[in-house]
């Protein structure tokens, strides 16, 4: 027995029914048609895409709701570009007052889209993106964001600087433990910067910040490994110590 013929009114009718019921539109895989006696989301989808049942072909449910429906359509995202992407940058730190990172979440400027996505096609070159990047590094270049992995190393003498100065300023000493996160010393691996005379070997590839008027767990507090980084404090500011 032949079917009826379908009507692209009636397939957005039925959509608008199933997204009314269920909060979401209908893909493919939804199941049969709510209010049809055998009617299938799957078998409308092929018949668009085929030309059956007197539709024209070349068709789908998800570019049909996409047009009809603004529907995100997974398959056929909109492109990126830099500069759609620091506007939302710009719009994101006017409203919070800081810089987007992978997981700041969703775009609130851009429907469906999340600051994850944003990096990841800026890295693998999708969605009409050069590639080769990443939001760190756009956000380094393009505003006054720092990046914590280019921040350059620091010698051996401004560490001893910094050591110096850091006993007669305990703030400094603060300031490093809290920005010391990322990178390395630099060459400072197996040199013995301890205050300590009898420390077992582990300990004397540490360098111990010592702030003025602090108590000894505050001082075993303010201890940074060699693997970490001086990563927001400039090296001008170390040639000052």
């Amino acid at each position: 027995m032949p079917r009826s013929t379908l009507y692209i009114k009636q397939i957005l009718d039925w959509a608008d029914s199933h997204k009314q019921r269920t909060g979401k539109w209908p893909e493919a895989a939804s199941g049969r048609v709510h209010g049809t006696i055998d009617e299938r989301w799957v078998n409308i989808d092929q018949c668009m895409r085929k030309g059956l049942r007197g539709l024209r072909p070349g068709n789908s449910l998800a570019k049909l709701l996409a047009e009809r429906r603004g529907k995100r359509n997974r398959k056929q995202l909109p492109k990126y570009t830099l500069r759609r992407i620091l506007e939302w940058a710009d719009a994101f730190h006017k409203r919070t007052g800081k810089w987007p990172i992978t997981k700041s979440g969703p775009i609130l400027d851009a429907q469906g889209e999340i600051w994850l996505a944003v990096d990841i096609a800026l890295r693998k070159g999708q969605r009409g993106l050069p590639g080769g990047t990443s939001l760190a590094q756009l956000l380094d270049r393009r505003r006054p964001v720092q990046n914590r992995l280019t921040v350059p190393r620091l010698s051996n003498r401004q560490v001893l600087k910094c050591r110096r100065f850091s006993h007669k300023n305990g703030e400094l000493a603060d300031r490093i433990q809290r920005q010391s996160l990322t990178g390395s010393f630099g060459n400072v691996g197996r040199h013995r910067y301890s205050t300590e005379k009898r420390q077992p070997r582990a300990s004397r590839w540490k360098l111990t910040v010592q702030a003025s008027g602090k108590t000894p767990r505050d001082r075993a507090a303010s201890t940074v490994s060699p693997s970490h980084q001086f990563s927001a404090l400039d090296a001008s500011e170390f040639d000052r110590c």
